[in-house]
Protein backbone atom coordinates (compact mmCIF):
# COMPACT_ATOMS: atom_id res chain seq x y z
CA UNK A 1 0.00 0.00 0.00
CA UNK A 2 2.63 2.20 1.17
CA UNK A 3 4.73 1.49 -2.18
CA UNK A 4 1.68 2.28 -4.52
CA UNK A 5 1.13 5.83 -2.79
CA UNK A 6 4.92 6.21 -3.35
CA UNK A 7 4.39 5.37 -6.67
CA UNK A 8 1.00 7.82 -7.18
CA UNK A 9 3.25 10.81 -6.13
CA UNK A 10 6.32 10.03 -8.45
CA UNK A 11 3.85 10.15 -11.34
CA UNK A 12 2.14 12.90 -10.43
CA UNK A 13 5.33 15.21 -10.08
CA UNK A 14 6.21 13.86 -13.59
CA UNK A 15 2.95 14.67 -14.61
CA UNK A 16 3.30 18.33 -13.49
CA UNK A 17 7.20 18.78 -15.25
CA UNK A 18 6.74 16.60 -18.20
CA UNK A 19 4.26 16.43 -21.33
CA UNK A 20 3.23 12.88 -21.23
CA UNK A 21 2.84 12.73 -25.29
CA UNK A 22 5.96 14.07 -26.19
CA UNK A 23 8.57 12.97 -22.51
CA UNK A 24 9.57 16.81 -22.81
CA UNK A 25 9.54 19.39 -20.01
CA UNK A 26 7.11 21.52 -19.42
CA UNK A 27 7.59 25.17 -20.46
CA UNK A 28 6.91 25.90 -16.33
CA UNK A 29 9.26 24.18 -15.36
CA UNK A 30 11.68 25.47 -17.91
CA UNK A 31 11.07 29.11 -16.67
CA UNK A 32 11.81 28.15 -13.23
CA UNK A 33 14.73 26.30 -14.10
CA UNK A 34 15.82 29.46 -16.05
CA UNK A 35 15.65 31.94 -13.40
CA UNK A 36 17.10 29.85 -10.93
CA UNK A 37 20.23 29.82 -13.22
CA UNK A 38 20.10 33.41 -14.05
CA UNK A 39 20.16 34.72 -10.93
CA UNK A 40 22.77 32.23 -9.51
CA UNK A 41 24.86 33.81 -12.65
CA UNK A 42 24.57 37.17 -11.53
CA UNK A 43 25.46 36.09 -8.01
CA UNK A 44 28.41 34.97 -8.99
CA UNK A 45 29.18 37.53 -11.41
CA UNK A 46 28.43 40.05 -9.13
CA UNK A 47 30.65 38.38 -6.15
CA UNK A 48 33.28 38.13 -8.41
CA UNK A 49 36.25 40.42 -8.14
CA UNK A 50 38.69 40.88 -11.26
CA UNK A 51 41.94 42.62 -11.15
CA UNK A 52 42.05 45.97 -12.95
CA UNK A 53 45.39 47.44 -13.31
CA UNK A 54 46.16 51.01 -13.95
CA UNK A 55 49.30 52.85 -15.29
CA UNK A 56 49.41 56.17 -13.02
CA UNK A 57 50.64 59.29 -14.36
CA UNK A 58 53.29 61.03 -12.04
CA UNK A 59 53.28 64.54 -10.44
CA UNK A 60 50.20 65.76 -12.01
CA UNK A 61 46.89 67.43 -10.56
CA UNK A 62 43.39 67.05 -12.34
CA UNK A 63 44.71 64.58 -14.91
CA UNK A 64 46.26 68.05 -16.47
CA UNK A 65 49.74 66.82 -18.16
CA UNK A 66 52.09 70.01 -20.02
CA UNK A 67 52.73 69.22 -23.98
CA UNK A 68 56.05 68.74 -25.15
CA UNK A 69 57.40 67.06 -21.50
CA UNK A 70 57.82 63.85 -20.64
CA UNK A 71 55.58 62.27 -18.35
CA UNK A 72 55.93 59.98 -16.79
CA UNK A 73 54.00 56.70 -16.12
CA UNK A 74 54.07 53.90 -13.45
CA UNK A 75 52.21 50.59 -13.35
CA UNK A 76 52.46 48.74 -10.15
CA UNK A 77 51.34 45.09 -10.17
CA UNK A 78 50.70 43.86 -5.97
CA UNK A 79 52.38 40.93 -5.08
CA UNK A 80 53.73 39.64 -8.05
CA UNK A 81 57.31 38.97 -8.90
CA UNK A 82 58.78 40.96 -12.00
CA UNK A 83 59.76 37.85 -13.23
CA UNK A 84 56.40 36.78 -13.73
CA UNK A 85 55.52 39.79 -15.69
CA UNK A 86 55.63 40.01 -19.68
CA UNK A 87 54.74 42.83 -22.02
CA UNK A 88 55.06 43.69 -25.67
CA UNK A 89 54.47 46.55 -26.63
CA UNK A 90 55.56 50.14 -27.83
CA UNK A 91 52.87 52.44 -28.40
CA UNK A 92 49.90 53.34 -26.56
CA UNK A 93 46.26 53.28 -29.08
CA UNK A 94 44.26 56.62 -27.84
CA UNK A 95 41.23 58.33 -28.96
CA UNK A 96 42.27 62.33 -29.27
CA UNK A 97 40.12 65.26 -29.12
CA UNK A 98 40.26 69.19 -29.38
CA UNK A 99 38.27 69.67 -26.74
CA UNK A 100 34.89 67.62 -25.27
CA UNK A 101 32.76 69.01 -28.64
CA UNK A 102 35.09 67.94 -30.95
CA UNK A 103 34.80 65.09 -32.85
CA UNK A 104 37.67 62.30 -32.01
CA UNK A 105 40.27 60.96 -33.78
CA UNK A 106 42.66 57.64 -33.24
CA UNK A 107 46.38 57.54 -32.95
CA UNK A 108 48.97 55.98 -31.48
CA UNK A 109 51.54 57.36 -28.86
CA UNK A 110 54.88 55.87 -28.80
CA UNK A 111 56.42 55.11 -25.43
CA UNK A 112 60.15 54.39 -24.23
CA UNK A 113 59.76 51.70 -21.54
CA UNK A 114 62.17 53.12 -18.63
CA UNK A 115 62.52 50.01 -16.41
CA UNK A 116 60.67 47.16 -14.78
CA UNK A 117 61.87 46.35 -11.27
CA UNK A 118 60.63 44.25 -7.95
CA UNK A 119 59.17 46.84 -4.95
CA UNK A 120 57.38 46.12 -1.95
CA UNK A 121 56.40 42.64 -3.10
CA UNK A 122 55.21 44.31 -5.75
CA UNK A 123 56.21 44.44 -9.69
CA UNK A 124 56.64 47.99 -10.79
CA UNK A 125 56.85 49.17 -14.17
CA UNK A 126 57.77 52.82 -15.47
CA UNK A 127 57.65 54.05 -18.86
CA UNK A 128 57.64 58.00 -20.55
CA UNK A 129 54.79 59.42 -23.05
CA UNK A 130 55.50 62.82 -24.78
CA UNK A 131 52.07 64.50 -25.23
CA UNK A 132 52.56 67.04 -28.84
CA UNK A 133 49.18 68.28 -28.65
CA UNK A 134 46.32 70.17 -26.67
CA UNK A 135 43.66 68.11 -25.75
CA UNK A 136 42.00 65.70 -24.16
CA UNK A 137 43.32 61.50 -24.63
CA UNK A 138 41.46 58.53 -24.12
CA UNK A 139 43.31 55.55 -24.31
CA UNK A 140 42.65 52.03 -25.14
CA UNK A 141 43.78 49.23 -22.35
CA UNK A 142 46.85 47.42 -23.26
CA UNK A 143 47.89 43.79 -22.61
CA UNK A 144 50.66 42.06 -20.64
CA UNK A 145 50.71 38.85 -19.50
CA UNK A 146 51.20 37.74 -15.61
CA UNK A 147 52.53 33.80 -15.77
CA UNK A 148 51.18 33.53 -19.02
CA UNK A 149 47.62 34.90 -18.86
CA UNK A 150 46.77 37.42 -20.38
CA UNK A 151 45.79 40.83 -18.28
CA UNK A 152 45.41 44.44 -18.98
CA UNK A 153 45.95 47.75 -17.35
CA UNK A 154 44.29 50.93 -18.35
CA UNK A 155 44.94 54.99 -18.29
CA UNK A 156 42.44 57.35 -17.30
CA UNK A 157 41.54 59.96 -19.43
CA UNK A 158 44.02 62.62 -19.73
CA UNK A 159 43.92 66.64 -20.57
CA UNK A 160 46.79 67.68 -22.52
CA UNK A 161 47.40 72.03 -22.26
CA UNK A 162 50.36 74.17 -22.79
CA UNK A 163 52.68 74.99 -19.76
CA UNK A 164 51.52 78.69 -18.13
CA UNK A 165 54.98 78.93 -17.55
CA UNK A 166 55.91 78.97 -20.99
CA UNK A 167 53.51 81.34 -21.63
CA UNK A 168 53.26 85.31 -21.51
CA UNK A 169 50.05 86.98 -19.38
CA UNK A 170 46.92 88.52 -21.52
CA UNK A 171 43.72 90.37 -20.67
CA UNK A 172 40.54 88.53 -21.15
CA UNK A 173 37.33 90.01 -21.26
CA UNK A 174 33.96 88.67 -20.41
CA UNK A 175 30.32 89.78 -21.42
CA UNK A 176 27.24 88.52 -19.75
CA UNK A 177 24.02 88.52 -20.52
CA UNK A 178 21.26 88.13 -18.39
CA UNK A 179 23.82 87.03 -15.90
CA UNK A 180 25.35 84.16 -18.30
CA UNK A 181 28.78 84.00 -20.14
CA UNK A 182 28.22 85.35 -23.15
CA UNK A 183 31.53 86.29 -25.19
CA UNK A 184 35.37 86.11 -24.43
CA UNK A 185 37.85 88.06 -25.80
CA UNK A 186 41.54 87.76 -25.60
CA UNK A 187 44.36 91.02 -25.41
CA UNK A 188 46.78 88.80 -27.63
CA UNK A 189 44.12 87.83 -30.44
CA UNK A 190 43.02 90.16 -33.03
CA UNK A 191 39.43 91.52 -32.75
CA UNK A 192 37.52 93.56 -35.20
CA UNK A 193 34.15 94.62 -33.92
CA UNK A 194 31.14 93.51 -32.01
CA UNK A 195 27.25 94.17 -31.74
CA UNK A 196 25.69 94.79 -28.57
CA UNK A 197 21.86 96.42 -28.23
CA UNK A 198 21.77 99.80 -27.19
CA UNK A 199 20.00 101.40 -24.37
CA UNK A 200 20.65 98.15 -22.35
CA UNK A 201 23.13 97.95 -19.70
CA UNK A 202 26.55 95.82 -21.06
CA UNK A 203 27.74 94.00 -18.18
CA UNK A 204 31.69 92.90 -18.38
CA UNK A 205 34.77 92.02 -16.01
CA UNK A 206 38.25 92.33 -17.19
CA UNK A 207 40.69 89.55 -16.02
CA UNK A 208 44.39 88.84 -16.44
CA UNK A 209 45.59 84.79 -17.07
CA UNK A 210 49.23 83.77 -17.30
CA UNK A 211 50.64 86.17 -14.86
CA UNK A 212 52.34 86.28 -11.52
CA UNK A 213 50.78 89.20 -10.45
CA UNK A 214 49.72 92.64 -11.74
CA UNK A 215 49.18 96.05 -10.85
CA UNK A 216 48.62 99.79 -12.10
CA UNK A 217 44.88 98.65 -13.79
CA UNK A 218 43.96 102.10 -15.73
CA UNK A 219 41.13 102.66 -17.97
CA UNK A 220 39.62 105.03 -19.76
CA UNK A 221 35.80 106.59 -19.67
CA UNK A 222 34.17 106.26 -23.21
CA UNK A 223 32.38 109.77 -24.14
CA UNK A 224 28.41 109.83 -24.98
CA UNK A 225 27.52 106.83 -22.73
CA UNK A 226 27.15 105.80 -19.60
CA UNK A 227 30.15 103.47 -17.75
CA UNK A 228 30.17 102.62 -14.53
CA UNK A 229 33.10 100.71 -12.40
CA UNK A 230 31.08 98.48 -10.70
CA UNK A 231 34.15 96.52 -8.57
CA UNK A 232 37.85 96.63 -8.60
CA UNK A 233 39.64 93.32 -7.59
CA UNK A 234 42.66 93.72 -5.13
CA UNK A 235 45.92 92.77 -6.59
CA UNK A 236 47.82 89.39 -6.17
CA UNK A 237 50.95 87.36 -5.96
CA UNK A 238 51.56 83.62 -6.79
CA UNK A 239 54.75 81.82 -6.40
CA UNK A 240 53.33 79.21 -9.38
CA UNK A 241 51.88 79.56 -12.47
CA UNK A 242 48.78 77.92 -13.47
CA UNK A 243 45.82 78.83 -15.90
CA UNK A 244 43.64 80.64 -14.07
CA UNK A 245 41.90 83.93 -15.25
CA UNK A 246 41.90 86.57 -12.01
CA UNK A 247 39.56 89.33 -11.82
CA UNK A 248 40.76 92.68 -12.30
CA UNK A 249 37.20 94.75 -12.34
CA UNK A 250 33.54 94.48 -12.97
CA UNK A 251 32.15 97.10 -15.21
CA UNK A 252 28.05 98.45 -16.45
CA UNK A 253 28.39 100.05 -19.95
CA UNK A 254 25.13 101.69 -21.33
CA UNK A 255 25.35 103.05 -25.01
CA UNK A 256 22.44 106.38 -24.99
CA UNK A 257 22.12 106.51 -29.11
CA UNK A 258 22.72 103.75 -31.80
CA UNK A 259 26.14 104.41 -32.81
CA UNK A 260 29.56 102.89 -32.74
CA UNK A 261 31.87 103.21 -30.21
CA UNK A 262 35.22 102.28 -29.47
CA UNK A 263 36.18 99.95 -26.34
CA UNK A 264 37.74 102.10 -23.75
CA UNK A 265 41.20 101.65 -23.39
CA UNK A 266 42.44 99.79 -20.53
CA UNK A 267 46.47 98.99 -19.50
CA UNK A 268 47.95 97.18 -16.77
CA UNK A 269 51.16 95.77 -15.52
CA UNK A 270 52.16 92.53 -15.15
CA UNK A 271 55.06 90.19 -14.20
CA UNK A 272 55.14 87.07 -16.76
CA UNK A 273 56.04 83.80 -15.59
CA UNK A 274 59.81 84.17 -16.75
CA UNK A 275 59.69 87.43 -14.26
CA UNK A 276 60.01 89.65 -17.09
CA UNK A 277 57.32 92.96 -16.57
CA UNK A 278 54.68 94.03 -19.47
CA UNK A 279 52.47 96.48 -20.25
CA UNK A 280 49.32 94.49 -21.34
CA UNK A 281 46.28 96.50 -23.20
CA UNK A 282 43.37 95.37 -25.48
CA UNK A 283 43.55 95.71 -29.02
CA UNK A 284 41.72 98.48 -30.84
CA UNK A 285 37.93 97.26 -31.61
CA UNK A 286 34.68 99.20 -31.67
CA UNK A 287 31.68 98.02 -30.09
CA UNK A 288 28.30 98.98 -32.24
CA UNK A 289 25.31 99.68 -30.41
CA UNK A 290 22.29 98.68 -32.20
CA UNK A 291 18.46 98.67 -32.50
CA UNK A 292 18.15 95.71 -29.99
CA UNK A 293 14.82 94.23 -32.16
CA UNK A 294 17.35 94.21 -35.15
CA UNK A 295 20.16 92.06 -33.86
CA UNK A 296 20.57 88.86 -35.14
CA UNK A 297 20.32 87.58 -31.24
CA UNK A 298 19.08 88.69 -28.20
CA UNK A 299 20.72 86.91 -25.71
CA UNK A 300 24.06 86.74 -26.90
CA UNK A 301 27.15 89.38 -28.21
CA UNK A 302 27.26 88.88 -31.75
CA UNK A 303 30.50 89.48 -33.83
CA UNK A 304 32.32 89.94 -36.84
CA UNK A 305 34.88 87.71 -36.72
CA UNK A 306 33.48 84.21 -36.55
CA UNK A 307 36.62 82.15 -36.35
CA UNK A 308 37.54 84.11 -32.88
CA UNK A 309 35.69 81.40 -30.92
CA UNK A 310 37.59 78.44 -32.82
CA UNK A 311 41.06 80.18 -31.00
CA UNK A 312 40.14 79.45 -27.76
CA UNK A 313 42.29 76.34 -26.37
CA UNK A 314 40.19 73.51 -24.19
CA UNK A 315 42.25 74.57 -20.81
CA UNK A 316 40.83 78.18 -21.08
CA UNK A 317 37.75 76.72 -21.79
CA UNK A 318 37.30 74.56 -18.70
CA UNK A 319 38.54 77.96 -16.47
CA UNK A 320 35.94 80.41 -18.44
CA UNK A 321 32.74 77.86 -18.28
CA UNK A 322 33.22 78.08 -13.96
CA UNK A 323 33.55 81.60 -14.80
CA UNK A 324 36.62 84.28 -13.93
CA UNK A 325 39.02 83.11 -10.95
CA UNK A 326 38.58 84.81 -7.69
CA UNK A 327 40.91 84.21 -5.01
CA UNK A 328 38.40 85.36 -2.31
CA UNK A 329 36.45 82.20 -3.91
CA UNK A 330 39.16 79.66 -2.78
CA UNK A 331 38.23 80.16 0.53
CA UNK A 332 35.87 77.18 0.65
CA UNK A 333 33.10 78.00 3.04
CA UNK A 334 31.35 75.07 2.17
CA UNK A 335 30.39 73.11 5.12
CA UNK A 336 31.20 69.90 5.32
CA UNK A 337 29.67 66.77 6.72
CA UNK A 338 31.63 65.48 9.73
CA UNK A 339 32.51 61.92 10.65
CA UNK A 340 28.82 61.36 12.97
CA UNK A 341 26.64 63.35 10.03
CA UNK A 342 28.50 60.31 7.66
CA UNK A 343 27.69 57.42 9.84
CA UNK A 344 24.45 59.04 9.98
CA UNK A 345 23.58 59.27 6.13
CA UNK A 346 25.16 55.55 5.77
CA UNK A 347 22.66 54.58 8.18
CA UNK A 348 20.07 56.01 6.45
CA UNK A 349 20.80 54.46 2.72
CA UNK A 350 21.27 51.07 4.54
CA UNK A 351 18.10 51.52 5.82
CA UNK A 352 16.26 52.08 2.45
CA UNK A 353 18.82 49.32 0.80
CA UNK A 354 17.23 46.99 3.21
CA UNK A 355 13.62 46.85 1.36
CA UNK A 356 15.13 45.17 -1.38
CA UNK A 357 14.82 41.67 0.21
CA UNK A 358 11.49 41.35 1.30
CA UNK A 359 9.98 43.06 -2.42
CA UNK A 360 12.02 40.53 -4.16
CA UNK A 361 10.62 37.80 -1.81
CA UNK A 362 6.89 38.95 -2.38
CA UNK A 363 7.94 38.85 -5.98
CA UNK A 364 9.21 35.01 -5.86
CA UNK A 365 5.83 34.50 -3.69
CA UNK A 366 3.93 36.18 -6.40
CA UNK A 367 5.11 34.21 -9.40
CA UNK A 368 5.25 31.00 -7.75
CA UNK A 369 1.35 31.33 -6.78
CA UNK A 370 0.91 31.97 -10.45
CA UNK A 371 2.86 28.77 -11.84
CA UNK A 372 0.86 26.66 -9.38
CA UNK A 373 -2.16 28.09 -10.53
CA UNK A 374 -2.04 27.55 -14.11
CA UNK A 375 -0.94 23.98 -13.56
CA UNK A 376 -3.95 23.35 -11.67
CA UNK A 377 -5.94 25.04 -14.24
CA UNK A 378 -4.36 22.61 -16.72
CA UNK A 379 -5.33 24.69 -19.50
CA UNK A 380 -3.25 24.75 -22.76
CA UNK A 381 -4.36 27.76 -23.94
CA UNK A 382 -2.84 29.96 -26.70
CA UNK A 383 -3.60 33.37 -24.04
CA UNK A 384 -2.30 31.69 -21.07
CA UNK A 385 0.68 30.59 -22.99
CA UNK A 386 1.56 34.44 -23.56
CA UNK A 387 0.01 35.98 -20.00
CA UNK A 388 2.53 32.90 -18.45
CA UNK A 389 5.42 33.79 -20.64
CA UNK A 390 4.91 37.70 -20.13
CA UNK A 391 4.79 37.44 -16.19
CA UNK A 392 7.81 34.81 -16.41
CA UNK A 393 10.06 37.82 -17.93
CA UNK A 394 8.79 40.66 -15.70
CA UNK A 395 9.65 38.32 -12.62
CA UNK A 396 13.16 37.36 -14.42
CA UNK A 397 13.89 40.94 -14.92
CA UNK A 398 12.89 42.49 -11.35
CA UNK A 399 14.82 39.08 -9.78
CA UNK A 400 17.67 40.37 -11.69
CA UNK A 401 17.63 43.99 -10.74
CA UNK A 402 17.02 43.27 -7.01
CA UNK A 403 20.20 40.65 -6.91
CA UNK A 404 22.22 43.26 -7.88
CA UNK A 405 21.18 46.05 -5.87
CA UNK A 406 21.42 43.26 -2.85
CA UNK A 407 25.13 42.15 -4.57
CA UNK A 408 26.71 45.80 -5.18
CA UNK A 409 28.05 47.79 -1.52
CA UNK A 410 28.46 50.68 -0.80
CA UNK A 411 29.67 53.07 1.73
CA UNK A 412 29.90 56.58 2.45
CA UNK A 413 33.72 58.03 2.21
CA UNK A 414 35.16 59.75 5.38
CA UNK A 415 37.48 62.03 3.43
CA UNK A 416 40.79 61.72 2.19
CA UNK A 417 43.37 60.14 -0.86
CA UNK A 418 43.06 56.95 -2.99
CA UNK A 419 45.98 54.86 -3.76
CA UNK A 420 47.04 53.03 -6.68
CA UNK A 421 47.70 50.12 -4.34
CA UNK A 422 46.96 48.82 -1.07
CA UNK A 423 50.14 50.73 0.49
CA UNK A 424 50.38 54.50 1.42
CA UNK A 425 53.81 55.24 0.00
CA UNK A 426 52.34 54.05 -3.43
CA UNK A 427 51.22 57.25 -5.42
CA UNK A 428 48.00 58.58 -5.12
CA UNK A 429 45.19 58.18 -7.59
CA UNK A 430 42.86 61.06 -6.24
CA UNK A 431 41.21 63.01 -3.46
CA UNK A 432 37.88 62.43 -1.89
CA UNK A 433 35.65 64.90 -0.12
CA UNK A 434 34.35 63.41 2.72
CA UNK A 435 30.38 62.41 2.25
CA UNK A 436 31.17 60.97 -1.13
CA UNK A 437 29.21 57.88 -2.05
CA UNK A 438 31.92 55.12 -2.93
CA UNK A 439 31.96 51.34 -4.53
CA UNK A 440 33.30 49.21 -2.62
CA UNK A 441 35.05 46.26 -5.16
CA UNK A 442 36.78 44.26 -2.55
CA UNK A 443 37.03 44.36 1.17
CA UNK A 444 39.97 43.33 3.97
CA UNK A 445 40.67 43.95 7.00
CA UNK A 446 43.51 46.69 6.37
CA UNK A 447 42.58 48.07 2.84
CA UNK A 448 39.39 48.08 0.45
CA UNK A 449 39.50 48.23 -3.40
CA UNK A 450 36.87 51.43 -4.28
CA UNK A 451 36.00 52.88 -7.18
CA UNK A 452 34.40 56.46 -7.59
CA UNK A 453 33.58 58.29 -10.67
CA UNK A 454 34.82 55.30 -12.60
CA UNK A 455 38.08 56.06 -11.02
CA UNK A 456 39.19 52.78 -9.09
CA UNK A 457 41.83 52.87 -6.12
CA UNK A 458 42.48 51.12 -2.44
CA UNK A 459 41.41 53.12 0.66
CA UNK A 460 41.85 52.14 4.29
CA UNK A 461 38.86 50.04 5.57
CA UNK A 462 38.74 52.87 8.81
CA UNK A 463 38.09 55.49 6.45
CA UNK A 464 34.33 54.81 5.63
CA UNK A 465 31.05 53.97 7.03
CA UNK A 466 29.37 50.93 5.12
CA UNK A 467 26.01 51.40 3.65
Amino acid sequence: MEKQQRNSAEKSCRRLLINQNSLLIKPAFLFFLFIVFSLSSVNAQTSSIISEYFAIPQNIKNNRVFTDEEVKFTLTIPEVSSSHVVYNFSYLNAEFQKNENSEKKKIQIPFEIYKKFDSLNSTKIEFYIIFKEEGIYSFEPVTFFIDGKKNEFKINKILAAKNPELLNARLVIEFYDKGKKSRVLYSDNLISEINAPAFKDLYFTVGIQFAREYSNFVYEIPDDSLFELIKLYDNFSVNEADNKIIRIADFKWKAISYEKIAFPKMSVTARNNNNSTVELSFPKFTVDFTNELQSSSDSHLSGKNEGLEKNLDSEVLKYLDNAFYNEEETEENVQKLSIEECDELAEKLRSGNSAYKPLFFIFLFLFLSIVIILILLRKKSLRLKIIFGIISLLFLSASVFFKIQISNKFGIFYGGVVYSVPDETSSIIMEIERGMKIKILQAGDNWCKISYENIEGWIPSKNFARI
